[in-house]
């Protein structure tokens, strides 16, 4: 039974994925300083406690707009790759500002210490 919710889970993140990349329902658009990214509210509110305040403070029109001051675009594009998928894929130059954003943003998925670690070490450009 786990094995088919498993699946079921993987399918359903995947066409959720397909649905962002296509800009397919999204409700919601991005504001970077050089560009505008559109997402899913539900999905924003979900992995992170500042995006759902930001998405509750937003009446009236169907589309959401959320501004991320002093984020480029290329960068909230990484972080959304994360946020949609789980992984960050190719790790950029510049993960620990990348890194630094996610912690602003207080994505749930980096509440755990450990996967911290790891994408730290990953990006500290050491040798193993």
């Amino acid at each position: 039974m786990f094995e088919q919710n498993a699946i079921h889970a993987q399918k359903l993140l995947q066409q959720i994925c397909r649905y962002q990349h296509d800009s397919y329902l999204c409700d919601t658009v991005i504001v970077t300083d050089d560009g505008r990214l559109s997402a899913h509210s539900v999905i924003l509110a979900a992995v992170s406690p500042v995006f759902k305040a930001a998405l509750k403070r937003t009446d009236g029109p169907r589309e959401h707009v959320v501004v991320v001051p002093r984020v480029k675009c290329s960068l909230m594009k990484t972080i959304l790759q994360f946020i949609y998928t789980g992984e960050v894929v190719p790790v950029p130059k510049d993960m620990a500002t990348v890194l630094s954003v996610m912690l602003e943003l207080q994505l749930v998925c980096l509440q755990q210490t450990k996967y911290v670690t790891i994408v730290i070490n990953s990006s500290s450009g050491g040798g193993g």
